[in-house]
């Protein structure tokens, strides 16, 4: 789904990632702005074990977005902790955009992305990602999880890492603003302090087959993300996003709600 590309982007960031005590699973809801109208809904699944991860995304368009750009998609990733980082079992994503079904799903050998299914096929839109580019890779999911661990351990979002979701290769760098305190607004479930990160992504392989030297996917995209633990003993989460997006322009993502339990196979894309 292109519209959730600077989501993933701004979220992808690698840290030291390390083994915590086991959390319920965390159900987090999440809605999406532009010029003050709700354009996206986002669901999440989050589970911590001490030597795994699991993370599940549903989103959908909404309002008069949904009706002339109508996009939904469930993407699930499973892996574990290893040493600094994480190991990644099996990546899927799935569903609509503009009427046309999409489908990625990456299985991981030692490490390194083995691309399963990849709907439509790269030939007919992309230029493909060389295989030297996708090694040592991590898909956006579970990139999203080690940025999480990263602030959760050093209360700093300081890294760089290449992500590779099947289509396209974007290396992300990020650096700490600071702890700021978020004020009351309408819009978002969490108030207080967060930990704001600057985040930088540029894709470098895998662009459209008719993209120019100066096409806005060749240009460094910039987000900015506040993370923060809801309440005392939960992990950290997004709680704050805001990106400029090619279609719509700038959108910013709330944290709405947070409950615990939920099952992550809800994610799982049909």
């Amino acid at each position: 789904m292109r519209l959730c590309i600077p989501l993933m982007i701004m979220l992808g960031l690698a840290g030291e990632a390390q083994a915590q005590a086991p959390s319920p699973p965390l159900h987090l809801s999440y809605d999406a702005y532009v010029a003050g109208f709700n354009v996206l809904g986002i669901e999440a699944g989050l589970e911590l074990l001490p030597n795994g991860y699991g993370l599940g995304l549903h989103s959908q368009t909404k309002g008069m977005v949904g009706a002339f750009l109508h996009a939904d998609s469930r993407t699930r990733v499973d892996g574990m902790f290893v040493g600094p980082g994480v190991a990644p079992h099996r990546f899927v994503s799935a569903g609509l955009w503009r009427g046309d079904y999409r489908r990625t799903d990456i299985e991981y050998r030692d490490g390194q992305p083995v691309v399963r299914a990849l709907l439509p096929a790269n030939e007919t839109e992309r230029e493909p990602v060389p295989t030297p580019l996708q090694r040592n890779t991590v898909d956006t999911l579970s990139a999203i999880v080690m940025l999480l661990h990263d602030v959760a351990q050093s209360g700093q979002c300081d890294n760089a890492t290449t992500t590779f979701d099947g289509r396209r290769a974007t290396q992300v760098s990020a650096h700490t603003i600071g702890v700021e305190m978020l004020p009351v607004d309408p819009h978002a479930h969490f108030r207080g302090k967060a930990t704001h990160c600057q985040i930088a992504g540029r894709q470098i392989a895998g662009f459209p087959r008719d993209a120019g030297p100066d096409d806005y996917v060749r240009q460094p995209q910039t987000a900015d993300v506040w993370i923060a633990s809801v309440q005392q003993g939960e992990p950290e989460v997004p709680v704050l996003m805001s990106f400029e997006t090619r279609f719509l322009g700038h959108m910013t993502v709330y944290l709405t709600g947070v409950t615990q339990g939920v099952d992550l196979n809800q994610f799982n894309p049909g």
